[in-house]
């Protein structure tokens, strides 16, 4: 099992290129065929687009019809990609204040307001 940065175009019989490090070299199944459960990854990736080829007959080489390949072609992108993280709790709580302000500046404002007219009265 490969998983490779992002081919753009697969074409039968191109080899494969090089795995990303830390990423699983076997896959095994059952006396049924089916494939076990497999850890295909030990460590984070850098964000990118990612391709996952499983080489059934095991010649390093892509062949069409014959080797499993996850390259989601529909979308052009790659079978799998990884973002950049986001400091997500940061950017929430700096929302939470600016909505949390703007509350209060219109709670005062219509305070004020309310003062005023009972002045005039």
């Amino acid at each position: 099992m490969y998983v490779v940065n992002d081919v753009v175009v697969w074409s039968d019989g191109m080899a494969i290129p090089m795995r990303i490090s830390g990423t699983a070299t076997t896959v095994s199944s059952d006396a049924s065929g089916n494939i076990l459960p497999t850890t295909a990854l030990t460590g984070p990736l850098s964000p990118g687009k990612y391709d996952i080829i499983v080489d059934l007959n095991g010649n390093g080489v892509y062949d069409a019809g014959i080797d499993a390949l996850d390259d989601n072609d529909i979308e052009v992108t790659g079978g799998f990609f990884v973002i950049p993280e986001i400091p997500l709790g940061t950017i929430m709580a700096a929302m939470g204040m600016f909505v949390a302000f703007i509350g209060y500046a219109n709670y005062k404002r219509n305070r004020e307001e309310l003062q005023q007219q009972k002045n005039r009265s």
